[in-house]
């Protein structure tokens, strides 16, 4: 499942950036955003479709 390249959203709505990368960092997995900040993944969830009038299309969601 490739996320580089989806928009990152907060629980607001709120764009955050673009997802510019995805490593291993010890035992978690990590989503870089826009080469100035880290997210675990599991603190993210993936969105494959929104409800109108949302028109975000696929994203990632910050929990």
């Amino acid at each position: 499942m490739t996320l580089i390249g989806l928009p990152v959203y907060n629980s607001k709505k709120e764009f955050k950036g673009t997802v510019t990368d995805r490593h291993h960092e010890g035992d978690a997995d990590v989503i870089v955003v826009d080469d100035n900040w880290e997210v675990e993944v599991s603190n993210v969830e993936r969105v494959l479709w929104t409800l109108k009038p949302d028109n975000r299309g696929e994203h990632i969601r910050l929990k």
